[in-house]
């Protein structure tokens, strides 16, 4: 790999992932490099999902990478850059293969009908890429798998909350129908632009208490990572989680604008990280098969949830 890409796959970090880029700050070289390169490549495939003006064509590419994931053959340098950290790391392909077909279903309209379609999606979109940094900060345990998809879990909810508008101007509302029922309103309502806000608010309210179960559940799971890459992972969660207290300040009104958190809540937020993965030491809690239930069938999740739904 050559150094001028790793350059290359920091400036996409940084520009595109200013808060994990913050958090990535506390990581080894080595690995701070390699995660930068699997970022660059997932925020890649994201890019062809988002940005191609053909869904077909965004389909079609999606498919070809797909493909050369499964085949482990590619000519193009940034995905064989992540062959080259997937094969040394040793990276699961059922992740990135997840991921894919979490994107292709963003270029469809999106309509969740319920928090099991949620949770699934954030699985595809974000719990694979936990699994990812298990690999990448070297977890050895594969218990640790389940904390990793939570926290990748929480922090999509913690997107979605925050990003309804945002969302709705492509076509997807990610707010389960039966919420938005339960409020008195329909995701066609968001799209159009006439759901009232405090229905839009009451289904933001209710994913940001979701996001929760899975942030307490992958706070105690931070035990499975070596000390560097705990701080770091801990950094981002709870930065992500800060999201979610900014939206509770506006009583969950995520139409009035983006919510950010500033540069000094980051460095403040070093100390409960650090706090964070010091508890975590002490812990042996084993992780909470309920929040998985809804996975049954998918990599990395907790088996015994698959048992208790069947």
């Amino acid at each position: 790999m050559t150094s001028q890409l790793q350059l290359d796959a920091r400036a996409v970090l940084g520009r595109h992932a200013k808060t994990f880029r913050f958090a990535a700050r506390w990581l080894p070289s080595d690995v701070h490099d390699d995660v930068a390169v699997v970022y660059a490549f997932c925020r890649w495939l994201d890019d062809v999902a988002d940005e191609t003006p053909d869904r077909d064509e965004a389909d079609r590419l999606l498919r070809a990478v797909r493909s050369q994931v499964e085949t482990g053959v590619s000519t193009d340098p940034l995905t064989l850059a992540y062959f080259e950290v997937a094969t040394r790391r040793n990276l699961p392909p059922q992740a990135v293969l997840g991921l894919i077909d979490g994107m292709r279903q963003d270029l469809h309209p999106v309509r969740l009908a319920d928090d099991r379609e949620l949770v699934r999606y954030g699985w595809h979109v974000a719990g694979t890429v936990g699994v990812l940094l298990c690999g990448l900060l070297g977890v050895r345990d594969p218990a640790g798998r389940a904390f990793a998809i939570d926290l990748g879990v929480a922090m999509q909810l913690s997107n979605i909350a925050r990003d309804v508008a945002e969302d709705a101007r492509r076509g997807r509302v990610y707010l389960p129908r039966t919420r938005l029922q339960a409020a008195g309103t329909t995701p066609e309502a968001v799209l159009a632009g006439t759901a009232p806000l405090e229905a839009v608010a009451h289904g933001v309210l209710g994913v940001l208490t979701l996001a929760d179960r899975y942030y307490a559940s992958a706070f105690t799971g931070l035990r499975y990572i070596p000390w560097r890459g705990r701080v770091a992972i801990a950094a981002a969660g709870w930065l992500y989680r800060r999201i979610g207290a900014r939206l509770r300040e506006r009583a969950g009104h995520a139409l009035f604008g983006r919510v950010y958190v500033s540069t000094w809540r980051k460095v403040l937020g070093l100390v409960p990280a650090v706090g964070l993965s010091i508890k975590a030491s002490f812990s042996s809690r084993p992780h909470d098969a309920d929040l998985h239930v809804a996975l049954t069938g998918l990599y990395g999740i907790d088996a015994r949830a698959s048992a208790d739904e069947s």
